[in-house]
């Protein structure tokens, strides 16, 4: 996690085998009926994800339907899930790793080909869905985000990054992300392959691009924060 104070990604290359991402994409297809759909269809998710909801009567319905949301997981991705948790776990000696109290963990995040981002890259964000009340500036805590790529598009859809921070207050969020969208050449890109682990910090500017083909972008998603003695992960 100290790699995240100084760059704003780091990568594990095929976390997860070629075969385990086909057989979550099989299983992912079949309960296709329970997808979220998220932004008019621009995205969906399995079997939910906070962000989404952050905002509006969303929320309630998120924490209200949070435990039955967690064993559909637990019942058809329950290694995969553990697998990443233990993954976590070695990755932060002496933590305990547990899903979030109250909260979702782990799930899917599918962008659908031919939609929003088959036109045009997602918007430049950072990651704080999730993160009210807790203090951003607290120089024990980690904030970051991990996305695992299950199924990558044919073409494109990789994410540009920024190393910059955002340490103050809600208010001054669009101001960070317009001063981020102003310096392009401070962006690095990074594509993935199948079954690749991307940490990325919570608080650094980053933007998925647009992607093309007949092929959806599938993602196994989750955020974190982790301090000296714990870290707990939502989605």
């Amino acid at each position: 996690m100290k790699i995240l104070h100084s760059v704003p990604a780091a990568r594990r290359k095929a976390f997860f085998s070629p075969q385990q991402c086909r057989s979550m994409v099989a299983r992912l297809t079949q309960l296709r009926a329970l997808w979220s759909r998220d932004y008019d269809g621009e995205q969906y998710s399995f079997p939910d994800n906070f962000y989404a909801r952050a905002n509006g009567r969303g929320q309630k319905a998120y924490f209200s339907n949070r435990a039955e949301a967690n064993a559909r997981m637990s019942e058809h991705f329950p290694g995969e899930r553990q697998q990443l948790l233990a993954y976590l776990t070695n990755l932060l000696p002496g933590r305990h790793v547990r899903v979030r109290p109250g909260w979702l963990g782990p799930a899917f995040v599918i962008f659908p080909a031919g939609e929003l981002l088959s036109h045009e890259p997602g918007p430049v964000h950072i990651d704080l869905e999730g993160l009210t009340g807790l203090d951003l500036k607290a120089r024990e805590a980690s904030f970051f985000s991990v996305i695992c790529m299950i199924q990558p598009a044919q073409e494109g859809g990789g994410v540009r990054l920024w190393n910059r921070r955002f340490g103050g207050t809600r208010e001054q969020e669009d101001e960070f992300l317009d001063a981020a969208r102003r310096a392009p050449n401070e962006a690095v890109e990074v594509n993935y392959d199948v079954g690749d682990f991307l940490a990325i910090n919570s608080l650094s500017p980053h933007q998925i691009l647009k992607f093309g083909g007949g092929r959806d972008r599938i993602t196994l998603n989750a955020f974190a924060v982790a301090d000296a003695t714990s870290c707990d992960v939502w989605f």
